[in-house]
């Protein structure tokens, strides 16, 4: 993509706004989140800044990464290009292959208007200046990782938002559901019998939480759930109380930004809606919380 079609309209600043808040929620992992409240909101005055920790407990496997700072004191010197290679290529300004806790496998799916709009509301995050620490990987794991990079990427040209179940498809894809309700192997690659089926889990300080089942299976995911229903249930979390509501020791809390994706305007969830209607069900009953005892044990 020519970086002359990467320019800023009031339009796409608009877009990539709400893409960046609400749908691939970029903010989510380059932020700090306030894990004593429910789903983690973002810390205000930290958006961007990098410096959240993603280790074992968040599936890492191998060391840990850590959220870069993407406000513009943080990439004020890397191009359009180059910001563009690292979100849908994988590869950073320096060459170093990154993680795929960074959904660039989902980012390259990208419409050509959409990262455009992405990469120029970054350029207007307000700067802050903070020192990310290093990654810590191992050498298996960095030789590993390269595979999951591609050379170039063909972003689409457009997509048809009136076929709702392609655009679902489109978006779900770029809200990364996949990323955090599809179960991995031991090399990282997704399982994909149990494809959007739930059973991956994360260690929160309040204790063990696993990923639901959102494949239209009847008796374990969300095959009962009507449409308003599934709407309802982002919306729920779109009021400032339910972004502040905080969270105890042993309370149920969750890895999933609802405070974020309950800005998805209300047609773009029914189109999420949609497109996990017509996918494979798969019977994969999940215990979504365990919480810890006081001796950081789980109750039984």
């Amino acid at each position: 993509m020519p970086v002359e079609a990467l320019r800023a309209t009031p339009e796409r600043l608009a877009r990539g706004k709400y893409l960046v808040e609400h749908v691939a929620v970029c903010i989510d992992c380059h932020s700090q989140r306030d894990w004593d409240k429910f789903s983690a909101p973002v810390v205000p005055g930290t958006e961007g800044r990098g410096g959240e920790i993603f280790d074992a407990r968040h599936g890492v496997r191998g060391g840990v990464v850590y959220g870069s700072n993407i406000t513009p004191a943080g990439i004020a010197h890397w191009t359009e290009d180059e910001i563009l290679r690292a979100i849908t290529v994988g590869v950073s300004q320096d060459g170093r292959v990154l993680f795929p806790l960074m959904p660039y496998r989902s980012y390259r799916h990208l419409t050509r208007d959409d990262a455009a709009a992405i990469l120029g509301y970054l350029r207007t995050l307000k700067a802050i200046e903070h020192d990310v620490p290093p990654r810590g990987l191992n050498p298996f794991v960095r030789l590993f990782i390269r595979s999951f990079t591609k050379g170039t990427v063909r972003l689409a040209a457009t997509i048809d938002k009136r076929d709702t179940v392609e655009y679902g498809r489109y978006l779900t894809t770029l809200a990364g559901c996949a990323e955090a309700h599809t179960p991995r192997g031991s090399t990282g690659q997704p399982k994909h019998k149990l494809s959007l089926a739930g059973g991956v889990g994360f260690t929160l300080p309040q204790g063990r939480v696993v990923a639901a089942n959102i494949t239209p299976d009847p008796e374990t995911g969300i095959g009962t759930w009507s449409k308003g229903a599934f709407v309802g249930r982002f919306k729920l979390y779109a009021s400032p109380e339910a972004r502040d509501a905080p969270v105890g020791p042993g309370q149920m809390n969750t890895i999933m930004p609802w405070s974020m994706y309950a800005g998805m305007r209300e047609d773009d969830l029914g189109a999420i809606y949609d497109y996990l209607r017509q996918v494979t069900p798969v019977k994969n009953r999940v215990k979504t919380f365990t919480p810890k005892t006081r001796m950081g044990r789980p109750n039984h």
